[in-house]
């Protein structure tokens, strides 16, 4: 007997339907994998006795990075030609169609374009709140570590 014949290798992609929206597998493991972050970052930052409002304008900046990067890097790796030709789509939760506009929600996100986000914004909070940006990047990294398992 063939084991891997015994392996769903197309599931469903949702795990429920409520109101209309549907709620899927991958939307519900990238919120896990940013809450675990946020909370390891949390307890380092009262660890170490850092001011909460440093860490809160931290976070946005790392959960604007990861969400914007994570969309854009879907848009720009996997349909390029599409999504450059309907730039609105590519931001906004719409289709465009001849009938009119669709809500269609962000059905699309790359981990590896968040992770570049992540990335890059790594400089811009330390210019604007932490002066050493070593201890800052050490901060991040066990929680993306945390992360990436959820994505």
């Amino acid at each position: 007997m063939n084991t891997l014949s015994a392996i769903l290798w197309n599931p469903d992609i949702e795990i429920f339907s409520i109101f209309g929206i549907s709620i899927r597998y991958y939307s519900v493991l990238f919120v896990t994998g940013l809450s675990l972050a946020y909370w390891v970052i949390y307890k380092l930052y009262q660890d170490q006795k850092i001011p909460y409002e440093k860490f809160d304008s931290l976070f946005v900046y790392c959960l604007l990075g990861i969400v914007i990067g994570a969309r854009l890097g879907h848009c720009l790796f996997y349909e390029p030609g599409y999504w450059l030709s309907h730039p609105v789509e590519m931001l906004l939760p719409v289709k465009i169609t001849d009938s009119g506009i669709k809500w269609t929600g962000y059905q699309g996100l790359a981990s590896h374009g968040g992770t570049n986000a992540r990335l890059m914004d790594l400089f811009t909070p330390c210019k604007i709140e932490v002066p050493d940006c070593t201890r800052q990047y050490s901060h991040r990294h066990p929680a993306g570590r945390l992360f990436y398992p959820f994505r």
